[in-house]
């Protein structure tokens, strides 16, 4: 090999070396100015209730989270997280915790503070609680909408108001007993855009009777004998629309 070709590898290497370590300065540089108006927290971490860390690209938490004790909202949506980040079950009073927009596939534990949980466009396809029935008494809104559920997770250990589903793989409209029983009190459950979604005839004791608010709106096959709902005496708003 010539001492010209050698010289000519070299430059290249180098010069593909410099591309990568000012992509990554950049990354860097970006996600410190990002993180900037944040320091001034620091000073006084007791007053900050509110952090928003979303679009950052950002794998792992770049700030210690438990500076903040009284932290009650976290927006970490538009990252890169492809678990919940442990440090978040150590914050005493978060209440808010936004997950969207991040790569997310199983959930197994939450902070038993916690009220809102918005997880959608994720690629969860199973929640389930490692705890007690009832451990996280406080949590009332779940979003899970666009995954890849092919069924309703276990919900027997939150006692939620507000689920959102729209969007996923479920195939069959059975309510399991034992995931969501037939006094579970929902005031809006939403499983619109469930393109696989078909109810059987066998399903209807498995509904959730004591609903509010039903959303089944743009589905496949989805008819109901008109008995079917007259069990639900809690039932005020019903959505079928675009069905067959």
């Amino acid at each position: 090999m010539s001492t010209k070709f050698k010289i000519i590898i070299l430059l290249l290497l180098l010069t593909q070396g410099a591309v990568i370590y000012w992509s990554y300065s950049d990354k860097e540089q970006v996600i410190t100015e990002r993180l900037a108006p944040y320091e001034k927290y620091l000073n006084n971490p007791l007053a900050v209730k509110s952090i928003d860390l979303s679009n950052l690209n950002l794998e792992v938490l770049p700030i210690d989270i438990l500076q903040f004790p009284n932290l009650e909202s976290l927006n970490l949506s538009k990252n890169q997280f492809k678990n919940i980040p442990l440090e978040i079950f150590g914050i005493p009073n978060l209440k808010t915790l936004n997950l969207s927009y991040n790569e997310l596939f199983i959930i197994n534990e939450l902070s038993p503070t916690m009220e809102k949980l918005i997880l959608n466009h994720n690629q969860l396809y199973r929640v389930s609680f490692k705890c007690e029935e009832g451990c996280i008494p406080k949590l009332k809104y779940l979003d899970l909408s666009n995954n890849k559920f092919d069924e309703i997770p276990d919900l027997r250990k939150i006692k939620l108001d507000t689920i959102i589903a729209p969007y996923n793989l479920f195939e069959n409209f059975t309510f399991s007993q034992a995931k969501l029983p037939s006094n579970y009190e929902v005031k809006y459950l939403d499983l619109s855009y469930n393109e696989r979604l078909f109810y059987y005839e066998n399903s209807m004791n498995e509904l959730p009777f004591r609903c509010a608010a039903l959303n089944l709106s743009y589905n496949n096959n989805m008819s109901f004998p008109y008995e079917l709902f007259q069990r639900n005496g809690r039932l005020k708003k019903l959505y079928l629309v675009y069905n067959n």
